[in-house]
């Protein structure tokens, strides 16, 4: 039973353009979820903000765990409909004028994280795309 989430792409972009995207609020609302109080400052915790779904009120709770500008940025993830916080880790490789990105997203647990995991790994095909497609 799979219970983590990697995804990888390429970005036709500098890598220090897609940190900015993938760690600046005003970037962050264009392709991810809003925010007014993330920042990528160890030990920072943020809201994440979307519409929300079924039970799901929309927020994604998190605190940053580890910050490697700009490569590695690592934060805590949890919601109302998850009884545990899960782990999310970017990792950024400058890679000739593009940048690889590999997003983890770790920690998910039993039945109930099998169900929770394949239902975020939606989210994170949908964001990435944006993020892809993000004006750089």
């Amino acid at each position: 039973m799979k219970t983590n989430i990697h995804r990888e792409i390429v970005i036709d972009a500098p890598i220090e353009m897609v940190w900015s995207a993938i760690t600046t609020r005003q970037y962050l609302g264009e392709w991810y979820m809003r925010t007014s109080d993330f920042e990528p400052v160890v030990g920072n915790t943020f809201v994440f903000e979307d519409e929300p779904q079924g039970k799901w009120d929309g927020k994604v709770h998190g605190e940053v765990m580890h910050v490697e500008s700009p490569k590695r940025l690592v934060y805590s993830f949890w919601g109302n409909q998850m009884s545990y916080k899960t782990i999310v880790e970017w990792s950024l490789d400058q890679v000739g004028g593009k940048t690889r990105v590999r997003v983890d997203h770790t920690g998910f647990e039993g039945l109930g994280g099998f169900v929770m995991r394949n239902i975020i790994a939606f989210g994170w095909r949908k964001f990435l795309k944006k993020l892809q497609q993000h004006e750089y």
